[in-house]
């Protein structure tokens, strides 16, 4: 099995200033912090979230690219998922339908 990532490769890891807010909940009387609830707001609905993502995503690809055996673990998890795939039947009327995976699509069709 190929070795794990080459220490003197990876830099101290440092990751993007994740703000928190000042939201508190409170369950069944007691007060419930939640500073991270900005984060759950949809990418798609918030550039500050898509901005927090985006930085996360680089961080992770930055340490992920010094891994000597990704390749072969990518490789090999194709191996292990490339493989047609069935759902089971369902009849709606008169006909039956069923879902189908040619082995690397991200969901049945």
């Amino acid at each position: 099995m190929p070795a794990g990532p080459d220490e003197s490769n990876v830099a101290r890891i440092e990751y993007p200033v994740t703000r928190s807010g000042d939201v508190v909940d409170t369950w069944h009387g007691v007060e419930v912090p939640d500073p991270y609830r900005w984060l759950e707001t949809d990418v798609r609905e918030s550039d500050e979230v898509a901005a927090w993502v985006e930085a996360q995503n680089e961080v992770t690809e930055t340490y992920l690219e010094t891994l000597e055996s990704r390749e072969y673990f990518s490789e090999r998890l194709a191996e292990l998922w490339n493989y047609e795939r069935f759902g089971l039947p369902v009849k709606r009327g008169e006909k039956y339908f069923f879902t189908r995976n040619d082995g690397l699509q991200n969901q049945a069709v």
